[in-house]
């Protein structure tokens, strides 16, 4: 049966050859074909890595307060008392090839990070001085210390940890310079260097008596690796 209506079989008839076919997609020169291909490719890509990067974001996060798993690697880093001295606090922990731990000074708000990698093969002296022109973890990741101060020694867990207390930061990336310590611990036994970061809370000066308060009630590094 013929249409009563020739507008709308013109207007279908136009419609369906301004439709996009298969003969006309196999027309495509060969490299738009890979470049549809590839930009299909790219976006599934990126669809899937941003959701996996938001899911392992999220187990992260989670992980790194799990009071289970932060005790689990702050043994492995040493024996530290149970319970923590009274204003101390784990608050995170994780391993992304070292072991990193930052235990927190609730009325002041400062934060000692415990970084424990491999024995470097150096005494604690030569492990700090090298560690101390280079950038370091804890809140001043990616920042170096600016300006050393003054330099010390401390007995912690019946080894003699060298220290730097001097500024922190680095205004092109943290923005700000902060006064904190740095020391380091090599353990030839354990076959591990610690190296131990202090920085104060927002708005606090740093103070030297919460970092060695912490430090000296470590109780040992035997039986850690």
């Amino acid at each position: 049966m013929q249409s009563s209506n020739p507008s709308v079989d013109s207007q279908d008839g136009e419609a369906f050859k301004s439709s996009p076919s298969k003969s006309a997609l196999q027309r495509l020169p060969v490299w738009s074909k890979i470049l549809i291909g590839l930009t299909a490719s790219t976006l599934v890509f990126l669809g899937y890595f941003i959701f996996r990067f938001a899911d392992l974001a999220h187990d992260f996060s989670v992980n790194a307060t799990n009071p289970v798993k932060v005790a689990a690697i702050a043994k492995k880093i040493a024996r530290f008392p149970q319970p923590l001295p009274e204003g101390y606090e784990f608050e995170t922990a994780y391993s992304i090839g070292q072991d990193i731990l930052n235990i927190r000074h609730k009325p002041d708000g400062q934060t000692i990070t415990f970084l424990s990698g491999p024995y470097t093969q150096e005494d604690s002296k030569k492990a700090l001085d090298r560690v101390s022109e280079q950038p370091i973890g804890g809140r001043a990741l990616f920042s170096s210390m600016e300006k050393e101060k003054s330099r010390g020694e401390l007995t912690i867990g019946g080894e003699t940890m060298p220290y730097i207390v001097g500024e922190f930061g680095s205004k092109e990336t943290t923005g700000q310079i902060v006064e904190g310590l740095i020391g380091c611990v090599s353990l030839k036994k354990q076959g591990k260097t610690i190296i131990i970061n202090a920085l104060p809370g927002a708005g606090s000066s740093y103070n030297l008596k919460v970092t060695t308060d912490l430090l000296q009630s470590i109780e040992g590094f035997e039986g850690t690796k």
